[in-house]
């Protein structure tokens, strides 16, 4: 143990009375725990209760500071318990004959004989305490034993009683021997001394002994999670005769509290029936509270009985005493058997409180020791204070009861009642005249008495005395937020009483008294003598006029029949004036006419125009509710006019449309002024008469938004006519049914093209017979837009869920193209790996069409694609498009159709480049994820549908996604919802599949072993000092190094040996993925495994092997035909495992032969895993989908799913999509996923 600074002098700091009561504390042996750490000595002191100390020792030895719970100490002054305390460290400073500072230092104990003892170990009859072990785990030295054994054989220490019992009342409580000893010496009965044991551990030793340091506590929880203090060589010594007690009577088992419990409620039952006595025939035990007013409270306690009742003396031991079923004894002749009783109704509910409150100080004290030493927490005993929480249930259980209650009067403890009642406490103020010696009137004398105010959680509660009975009051907390000030100032008697001058009889009589009225009565304030001096209440009068641009105000304040400026200072009107009223109005008008003219009696708004407006826009309103306004004609000529109607006219002709707008009563060089002001985000605009319009107004906002949205200049957008695309119809249409103050007028072009978009389902549009038996009602609904979307001459994506059959919803608008006669050749561009399967599935639902597909040698393509007439639809792949792209020249398609239009979500590739160089007469993209990282690329997938429709990618990125993704910008975020919603149609499973079996969703941890959690730290800790040392530019710089460290992270919480290939410690996440697919097997089920580390499927593969467990897999390298022919072997045979890499396998797979899913390792992009899952949770799944993901614990794998619902929100606004991306993270992002 570290040593102890010595004291100096400290004497000096008490005076000689309490260090005598200090020194005789001392002696009596009332300083418990005595123990310090660095310059700070505790203990607690007992005195009427036990009392917290601390003493702060300086380098120089002289005393610092210290610190006491007492009441005495509270008020400054230096306490008996202090002196107590300083006592008992001068002692244990100057003592060295009972444990030397090398025993202290508790030298381990040697090795080669580590029983104590020798007796016990003997025994070969079972005994339940393990002394020997609990010795071992105090590592004490060998002399400290020694010195022990001396002690108990020379009978220095005694054994007074032993005894077993639990350790607090849960139901999983140790069983635990006490036993309590004394140290004999000269002139004295002897050192109290205390040792309680578990089965193997010393829990706590106490010790007593004059000038011993002894006392110890086993290791808990949580802070707490180690020992403090030391086993002394008395407590030691105490053990050794707990020795002979063991063999002589071999104490308890390892039955915990429970279980004795249950044996306890069995053996009554047993009885009971034995004597044919029924369970119904219990005692019925009843619970009552009494309670008692405490200066600044209310506390209750309770009795219990049968009959008769008792008063509780602890309730800690009583709560322990029920749930253990103990027999108790109560008076001289009563015993009650808490086991073969029961609980009356309330009583339970009583019961019920007692058991929280107990349970929640028993935490606190938990936490408290966790965190320091010694607490000043205590347990439960017979009475529990009242406040918050406890207040509020106490209440609920007694509204409609008297309990017995107790007060103390001037003489003796009084016994009333408790009466619950609601509503606010009635009190009296008493208001006097007060006067000088000559009799001259100097104002008034206010008493009153506040009744004790108690804080609940819910409300606020009083105390009433009502001499035979006292009232609990309880209220809002609203309804009494004026009393509270007064409470806070009262004296401990809540009495308050203060003088109030006759210059601020106003302030009382106008701004006080109504205040307190709510609350109570006032006597004497109506007092003629008073009232003779109490001035006019003040009104208050304001004077408006208009002069060159500017308004100006002046303020008259009126006292009965006088009339003062508000401004004017001194005179005898000073003695009735309310200054602070004055002061207050002024401070109101000011907020609209802030400047005052040279003679500072004259309030006007500086010629400011803002000001202006804002005066009559909000200043006139607020100022008649202060006082009476009056205003001169030129003032009143001035006025705020209405937006004039609008008018917007629209018209379609030559796949152009016509828009042109016009105002009743504004010319368009108004309305173009109006339009600047809108986006300078003023809100008005004066016209030349002086007049302000509003343009806050609905029809101002929706043509500034229009304005916006068409990319016009409001010159532009007011010179008349305008021809715009005709794209753009239906998001003005969407735009201006919102606003009541503009009129839209419509051709007939138009109001059909909106009618053909809001009402698709009941469009003309015949799905194809041969496919009518086939579709479900959402794909053909499908289909029809798909058709509508053409039929305008537009693009569209088509944004289903994925599995909810995008491709048999193109096929069907290829089908119907040919069976109505329109000539010509679609195009579709995919993925490689889903080139044959959109081969196969226009074979299997259109075997009328005649597709191809564009693969083979480039000489085979070239030759093809210059024949492409021939076939009615072609299918090549992102990846050969861009080879080939020169061989499309001159080619014109009918419809082209990008599937898994995410593959050109960054326009800056040359896949996304090569799809906008092909011609056809309509475009498609087919995607569940259009959005994934940013939205921009929504952008890039609407530039090859309709260029221009999101105007340019810089414009886009400025306007709309940054305000959107930096300012989450609603209205930008809503413009483009509304802008987009009629090209995007999205459907999801839980929507339209209601016979879909439903996709349960688990997340697996698996914790890392020693040697694993070795390898993850060192990679964190490697990857945290790089990023440290980088600056930004040097992190967007080296960005491709550090995602291949993070990389490295990753496959670590895989499995280790993915990177050391000499590692061969164990994997958490391999070892849970083997022990699910074991289950998975033995309940009947079928999976699919994804990693996107093929590494890692091959040694899933090795563990297959060894399990004896069949299995596919699917991995970049598996040829197209290859893959389709496992998929519809895994669908039609019962291999059981199938292992899928996530990239080659997590789109256009259809594989509901399984109905469990693993996702091995989280990937950045949730919309990936998604599409992963569904290649088993999509139509033709009979059973429910289950889908694991394998998390390493405390690891950056948590990171990241924490990661995937953050930027999963983005796209959820939009279209109620999916997002997440790995290259989008900042340096900040990343060092956060490293931070567990």
């Amino acid at each position: 143990m570290e040593e102890s600074i010595k004291m100096t002098d400290w004497k000096k700091y008490f005076n000689s009375t309490i260090l005598s009561r200090g020194r005789q504390y001392y002696h009596e042996g009332r300083v418990k725990g005595l123990t310090h750490r660095d310059h700070e000595w505790f203990a607690a002191v007992k005195g009427s209760r036990s009392y917290n100390v601390i003493a702060r020792i300086g380098e120089d030895g002289d005393i610092e500071d210290m610190e006491c719970s007492c009441l005495y100490a509270y008020n400054g002054q230096n306490c008996k318990h202090m002196a107590a305390l300083l006592y008992a460290v001068e002692a244990d400073q100057k003592e060295d004959g009972v444990q030397t500072e090398l025993e202290l230092a508790q030298q381990r104990m040697d090795k080669e004989d580590k029983v104590i003892f020798k007796k016990l170990a003997a025994q070969t009859e079972y005994n339940y305490f393990d002394l020997n072990m609990a010795a071992q785990k105090l590592e004490l030295s060998r002399s400290i034993w020694e010195k022990a054994k001396r002690l108990a054989e020379q009978k220095q220490i005694v054994l007074d009683d032993i005894q077993t019992g639990y350790l607090g009342w849960y139901g999983d409580s140790k069983l635990i021997l006490h036993a309590e000893g004394r140290y004999l010496t000269k002139g004295n009965d002897g050192y109290a001394v205390q040792v309680l044991c578990s089965k193997d551990r010393v829990e706590q030793a106490l010790c007593y002994v004059r000038g011993c340091r002894g006392s110890y506590t086993a290791p808990g929880e949580g802070y707490r999670a180690y020992s403090y203090g030391n086993v002394c060589v008395h407590e030691a010594a105490l053990m050794y005769l707990m020795e002979d007690y063991l063999i002589a009577h071999r104490p308890g088992d390892a039955t915990d509290l429970r279980g004795k419990q249950i044996l306890g409620v069995y053996q009554q039952r047993y009885v009971k029936n034995s004597s044919n006595t029924s369970v119904s025939d219990k005692q019925t035990l009843y619970l009552e509270p009494r309670f008692e007013c405490l200066s600044g409270g209310l506390a209750v306690s309770f009795k219990v009985g049968t009959g008769k009742m008792y008063v509780i003396k602890d309730l800690t031991e009583f709560v322990g005493q029920m749930e253990r079923g103990d027999t108790v004894a109560f008076g001289k002749t009563t015993r009650i058997n808490f086991a073969g009783c029961r609980l009356e109704e309330t009583s339970e509910k009583y019961y019920a409180f007692i058991k929280r409150q107990i349970k929640e100080q028993q935490q606190r004290m938990r936490r408290n020791r966790t965190r320091s030493y010694y607490s000043m927490e205590e347990e439960i005993k017979g009475n529990i204070d009242l406040s918050g929480t406890d207040l509020d249930q106490i209440y609920s259980l007694i509204r409609d009861r008297k309990p017995e209650c107790s007060k103390w009067t001037s003489q003796s403890r009084k016994k009333v009642y408790l009466e619950c009642a609601d509503g606010v406490t009635k009190m009296t103020m008493t208001v006097s005249r007060l006067a000088d010696a000559g009799n001259q009137f100097d104002g008034i004398h206010v008493s009153c008495k506040i009744n004790e105010v108690m804080e609940g959680t819910e409300a606020v509660y009083f105390l009433e005395d009502h001499r035979e009975k006292i009232v609990l009051c309880r209220t809002e907390r609203e309804a009494i937020e004026g009393l509270l000030p007064l409470y806070n100032m009262s004296n401990d008697s809540g009495e308050i009483q203060f003088n109030i001058g006759r210059k601020h009889l106003a302030d009382f009589y106008y701004r006080f008294l109504p205040e307190f009225k709510k609350y109570g009565s006032v006597k004497g304030a109506e007092s003629r003598d008073i009232l003779q001096y109490l001035p006019p209440e003040a009104k208050f009068a304001f004077y408006l006029d208009a002069d060159e641009e500017n308004l100006t105000c002046e303020i008259k304040a009126v006292y009965g029949e006088n009339t003062v400026d508000v401004t004017c200072r001194g005179g005898s009107a000073e003695d009735f004036r309310d200054l602070f009223k004055e002061h207050e109005i002024m401070d109101q008008v000011m907020q609209y006419f802030p400047k005052v003219d040279e003679s500072g009696s004259v309030f006007h708004c500086g010629r400011e125009e803002a000001l202006i407006y804002q005066v009559l826009d909000q200043g006139i309103e607020a100022l008649m509710t202060l006082g009476e306004v009056n205003s001169t004609d030129r003032f009143k000529r001035l006025s705020i006019r209405r937006m004039p109607k609008v008018s917007v006219g629209v018209s379609m002709e030559s796949g152009l449309m016509d828009l042109s707008i016009t105002l009743d009563d504004m010319t368009h060089e108004e309305l173009l002024e109006v339009l600047k002001s809108y986006r300078r985000k003023k809100k008005y605009f004066r016209l030349k008469n002086g007049d302000f319009v509003n343009i806050e107004e609905d029809s101002v906002e929706i043509l500034g938004q229009m304005m916006d949205a068409l990319h016009l200049s409001p010159k532009e957008f007011v010179q008349g006519k305008m021809q715009l695309p005709v794209y753009r119809a239906l998001y003005l249409d969407k735009m201006l049914e919102q606003s009541s103050g503009i009129y839209l007028k419509r051709d007939s072009h138009f109001r059909k093209l909106v009618k053909d978009f809001k009402t698709v389902t009941d469009s003309d549009y015949e799905v194809p017979e041969t496919l009518q038996d086939t579709m479900r009602q959402y794909q053909t609904e499908g289909y029809k837009w798909l058709r509508t979307v053409e039929s305008g001459g537009f693009g569209g994506i088509l944004a289903d869920d994925m599995g909810l059959g995008k491709t048999l919803q193109m096929i069907a608008v290829f089908l119907a193209w040919k069976q109505e006669g329109q000539k010509g050749t679609s195009l579709v561009v995919c993925p490689a790996s889903l080139v044959y399967n959109w081969k196969e599935e226009l074979a299997r639902f259109a075997p009328a069409l005649n597709a191809e597909t564009l693969t083979g040698t480039q000489k085979e393509r070239k030759e093809k694609i210059s024949r492409y007439q021939e076939w009615d639809v072609l299918i090549t792949s992102y990846d050969l498009l861009k080879r080939d792209i020169h061989e499309y020249e001159g080619c014109q398609f009918r419809g082209q159709v990008l599937d898994e239009a995410q593959y050109i979500k960054n326009h800056t590739t040359a896949a996304a480049k090569a799809v906008k160089l092909i011609h056809s007469q309509v475009r498609y993209a087919l995607t569940g994820t259009p959005i994934e990282n940013r939205l921009s690329e929504l952008w890039s997938i609407f530039d090859y549908l309709m260029p221009g429709f999101l105007y340019t990618y810089e414009d886009f990125k400025k306007n709309v996604e940054m305000p959107i993704v930096k300012n989450q910008d609603k209205q930008v975020s809503d413009n483009l919802r509304r802008m987009t919603a009629p090209f995007i149609m999205r459907r999801l499973k839980k929507d339209v599949l209601k016979d879909l079996p439903d996709k349960l969703e688990k997340v697996c941890y698996a914790a890392f072993d020693t040697k694993q959690q070795k390898l993850y730290d060192g990679q964190v800790v490697h990857m945290q000092a790089m990023l440290e040392e980088q600056a930004d530019a040097e992190f967007v710089q080296n960005k491709l190094k550090i995602l291949a460290e993070l990389t490295r992270l990753r496959q670590v919480c895989c499995d280790p040996s993915l990177l050391y290939e000499a590692y061969d410690g164990g994997s958490a996440k391999r070892e849970a993925c083997m022990e699910l697919i074991s289950q998975a097997i033995e309940g009947g089920h079928r999976m699919l495994i994804f990693s996107q580390f093929t590494s890692m499927l091959e040694l899933l593969e090795q563990d297959l092997k060894a399990a004896h467990i069949e299995w596919y897999k699917i991995t970049g390298e598996t040829a197209k035909e290859k893959r389709i022919e496992l998929v519809r072997d895994f669908n039609e045979g019962t291999v059981p495992v199938f292992l899928i890499s996530l990239k080659a396998g997590g789109t256009g797979l259809n594989l509901t032969g399984a109905d469990v899913v693993i996702h091995y390792d989280p990937w950045w992009n949730l919309a990936v895993q998604n599409q992963a899952t569904d290649r088993a949770h999509r139509i033709g799944q009979k059973n429910i989908v289950t889908v694991y993901k394998l998390i390493a614990k405390n690891s950056i794998e948590e990171k990241i799913l924490e990661m995937q619902e953050v930027k999963k929100h983005l796209a959820d606004e939009i279209l109620s999509g999916e997002m997440g991306g790995l290259s989008a993270l900042t340096k900040d992002e990343l060092m956060a996923l490293l931070k567990i």
